[in-house]
């Protein structure tokens, strides 16, 4: 993070920090909202289903975000990819070493466990960064036609194309056709390089071209696009959360797009920016804990205002926690940092100069 970036996009990052956590409160894998919805009333679907709506963007806005500010640039630093994974280790190691503490137990096995580094954002955001400064030669030597037939052609073959065959011909024509343009297996539900490359491009394009969209427009398209996602999730919700799909993929671009209008300072807004990579690392154990704590099933069935206040409650809880978290653990790791800073290698800088 970066002090110098306005304020503007700092908020916007901590409302999609608050998005990714709103959308595993809802994951049937977590035993989410959405395990329950079939039993939920209409009223009820209609407030989850437009969550997850809203929310599906998250990602996709991320790397919109990076897209637009590393799209100039000419060489990037491996120590970001260090930082990225230091933090996500350190953070599983004082986790594991807390939870062993309180309850008395301790495996090796267990421990060791937590020095893996999965972690799917993780290992697309650093192949993208460090990816970068070659994927920007596109922006410095393609003509102003060529540029926007490259943005077509990336759109059409990676998002439409999944929409189409991933969505419409299996939700209309209840038939499944195993075409794509991204791998012999699918398009991933856009979990994929390529997707996160396609928004990357499509950050990058929107500073280059200095893309300007007034507030009104921006929000109604998103609005729109919000929409048709949530419909689209009413007539089959499993095929409809993609991030592949081009409603998603606008709707990325359109938020961005929003908040790119605004420009403010905050210092209280960048300090909490900055721990939103700490949150997304802590947030899902939290969520997970939150609704274990305070059972989802009752508040589900029951009223809007029931399932309202549960959600809130999940939602802030897990971010406030998270939140605190993040300073607390960044304080505990700052000496490891400062020695890894002094390491050449791990500081390398890769660059398209000679």
């Amino acid at each position: 993070m970066k002090e110098s970036r306005s304020s503007n996009f700092e908020l916007l990052r901590i409302i999609l920090i608050l998005f990714v956590i709103a959308l595993h409160y809802n994951s049937p894998y977590r035993h989410g909202a959405f395990s329950y919805i079939e039993s939920a009333p209409f009223i009820n679907q209609f407030f989850l289903f437009s969550v997850e709506a809203l929310a599906l963007c998250a990602v996709n806005t991320f790397l919109c975000i990076s897209g637009y500010f590393l799209s100039k640039r000419e060489s990037v630093n491996v120590r970001k990819v260090v930082y990225l994974f230091t933090v996500l280790i350190a953070y599983k190691v004082i986790s594991y070493i807390i939870g062993a503490v309180t309850s008395g137990s301790f495996s090796l096995a267990d421990f060791l466990y937590c020095f893996n580094l999965v972690n799917y954002y993780a290992w697309l955001y650093c192949a993208i960064y460090m990816l970068s400064p070659f994927l920007n030669l596109v922006f410095k030597y393609a003509s102003d036609k060529s540029l926007k037939i490259f943005m077509a052609i990336l759109l059409v073959f990676f998002s439409i194309l999944p929409t189409i065959t991933d969505y419409c011909i299996p939700a209309f024509a209840h038939t499944k056709i195993s075409i794509s343009a991204i791998s012999i297996y699918g398009n991933g539900n856009g979990y994929t390089l390529v997707n996160f490359i396609l928004l990357y491009y499509v950050g990058g394009f929107i500073a280059h071209k200095k893309i300007n969209l007034k507030w009104l427009p921006s929000a109604l398209g998103l609005i729109f696009c919000t929409a048709v996602i949530c419909a689209m999730m009413f007539i089959e919700p499993i095929l409809a959360i993609s991030y592949c799909n081009i409603f998603v993929v606008l709707q990325a671009a359109l938020l961005f797009l929003l908040f790119k209008n605004l420009n403010f300072k905050s210092r209280f807004i960048n300090f909490i920016a900055k721990s939103v990579w700490g949150i997304f690392i802590i947030h899902s154990t939290l969520i997970t804990l939150f609704i274990k704590e305070y059972p989802l099933a009752p508040s589900i069935s029951g009223s809007i205002s029931s399932l309202l206040t549960h959600f809130s409650i999940c939602i802030a809880g897990t971010f406030l926690c998270a939140l605190v978290w993040d300073k607390l653990c960044s304080l505990a790791i700052r000496p490891i940092q400062h020695l890894l800073d002094k390491v050449p290698v791990l500081n390398k800088e890769i660059s398209l100069k000679k």
